[in-house]
């Protein structure tokens, strides 16, 4: 793999501070539990996404706590040029949050699906994307109000991606 590619999809995945040119918008997904997070003492799920989301947007922003809300930023925003993810790759646009493998291996992407379907937009350009720059995805659904996942794609363990999710991420 072409060492600048790597690079370059590092930051894309990067949690940081949101330093770039794109904003959340429209875009509250991280904040509705798909993402496992608690904030302000109480857990967020689907069913009880954070309290101060109002019409998407957060009412809170000014004084929001520094994690998870500072901290944690998708591999959409991370990408300020959308040359990585174009714009329609937007979580709330795409249903897909891509996040950054933490532990597992650098060429795997974490992506937490937003709702109970897998678009087949999102998983087509996903497969080429990561094809493309010899890269492996997983695709991560929390259950129910637990901190309990299942993971939808891939739905066979040829490759070892589904070994390396279940020891890094979910409870399977």
């Amino acid at each position: 793999m072409d060492n600048n590619i790597l690079n370059d999809i590092n930051k894309l995945l990067v949690i940081n501070e949101n330093k770039n040119k794109k904003y959340c918008g429209d875009c509250s997904e991280c904040c509705k539990g798909w993402l496992s997070a608690n904030i302000e003492g109480k857990e967020i799920t689907p069913k009880h996404p954070c309290e101060h989301i109002v019409d998407n947007k957060c009412s809170n922003y000014e004084n929001r706590p520094k994690s998870p809300c500072k901290i944690f930023t998708c591999g959409w925003l991370s990408n300020p040029d959308s040359d990585l993810l174009p714009d329609w790759m937007r979580p709330d646009k795409s249903k897909f949050i891509f996040t950054k493998s933490v532990g597992i291996y650098e060429n795997l992407i974490p992506i937490f699906l937003v709702g109970d379907e897998i678009p087949k937009k999102s998983l087509n350009w996903t497969k080429k994307f990561t094809e493309e720059n010899e890269l492996d995805f997983g695709i991560i659904k929390r259950i129910g109000e637990t901190y309990k996942c299942k993971i939808l794609y891939p739905t066979n363990d040829d490759d070892g991606i589904l070994s390396m999710l279940r020891k890094g991420i979910v409870d399977d």
